[in-house]
């Protein structure tokens, strides 16, 4: 999706990946599928593959399709996928696998939004506080209000005239927090 790695304060990599083997749950060395956090070095350092990524791969709605937002001032990574989820992970604890569901994870935000994510979500706190932006492919532009408990599973706001495929890849320009200045691209 045209995105690079991200990072933290101490150089850790944060990215997710596509289609693919996976058998790191079994002990191996494939991450298809998957959000990593890999050391400056290139170490894995922790994972997480989605209970269901067999099937995620079989009809090509792998993760992948965005890069892995880091949520500054917090220890959040989120990042979305071409099942219309947005994935919440905890840094220190990605969550690894869990056969039965992803109740291990932060939050999953089922059917955040209609079609496919293909853009990085994109991060502001503004005078209203801290939200997340993202829009999925035939779908509008929505913003998420991020609280200290995870993202709000509804937006609390949406555009009314951006709805293609694959939907958008968006940044925010500001003067800091301050009301008015605010400008979605």
């Amino acid at each position: 999706s045209n995105s690079g790695p991200s990072s933290d304060d101490d150089g850790n990599l944060y990215l997710s990946t596509g289609n693919g083997s996976a058998t790191a749950q079994t002990g191996g060395r494939d991450f298809g599928s998957a959000f990593l956090k890999l050391s400056p070095s290139g170490d894995v350092l922790d994972w997480f593959i989605p209970h269901n990524f067999a099937g995620l791969n079989e009809a090509d709605l792998d993760l992948g399709t965005t890069g892995v937002l880091v949520v500054p001032g917090t220890n959040l990574l989120i990042a979305g996928a071409k099942e219309s989820k947005l994935y919440v992970l905890d840094r220190d604890a990605l969550g690894g696998f869990n056969p039965e569901n992803d109740s291990q994870i932060f939050q999953l935000v089922e059917e955040a939004v209609s079609g496919g994510l293909f853009g990085t979500p994109t991060y502001w706190e503004g005078p209203d506080g801290p939200h997340v932006y993202v829009w999925g492919g035939y779908d509008v532009g929505k913003m998420f209000a991020l609280r200290k408990t995870g993202l709000e599973p509804k937006p609390v706001s949406v555009t009314t005239a951006m709805s293609d495929i694959p939907g958008g890849s968006l940044t925010i320009s500001a003067d800091g927090a301050r009301a008015g200045t605010g400008i979605l691209w």
